[in-house]
């Protein structure tokens, strides 16, 4: 099992097979699909609040979706800690300013 959590990449066909799953689970037990758009936009009202204080609560949007942290927010942040959990086990944990595969797909340089 540990062999497959220090593998630097995984089949993205059984990640793929494994995120379906999941999004089954995710229905079955509450009726609500897996998604984290709603989070991004949270955590920028959240951050607007700091600055602008209570008149964040005028915006339409944030009236249908309050800023706070929910379910959906700690997704979010579940998939940022695991990701870096999975690069610390399997040893490919580094600070890059452009990821290697875009150096080799888009190249390094300013466009």
């Amino acid at each position: 099992m540990m062999n497959i959590l220090t593998s630097e990449l995984w089949s993205p066909y059984v990640v793929g097979i494994g995120i379906g799953v999941l999004v089954w689970i995710s229905f079955i037990i509450s009726n609500k699909a897996i998604g984290c758009s709603t989070a991004y936009a949270r955590t920028f009202g959240m951050a607007e609040k700091l600055v602008r204080g209570e008149k964040v609560k005028e915006k339409e949007y944030y009236k249908k979706f309050i800023p706070k942290i929910d379910w959906e927010w700690m997704l979010v942040l579940g998939i940022v800690v695991g990701a870096l959990i999975s690069s610390v086990l399997s040893g490919s944990f580094r600070f890059e300013n452009v990821p290697l595969i875009w150096k080799e797909t888009i190249g390094g340089g300013p466009l």
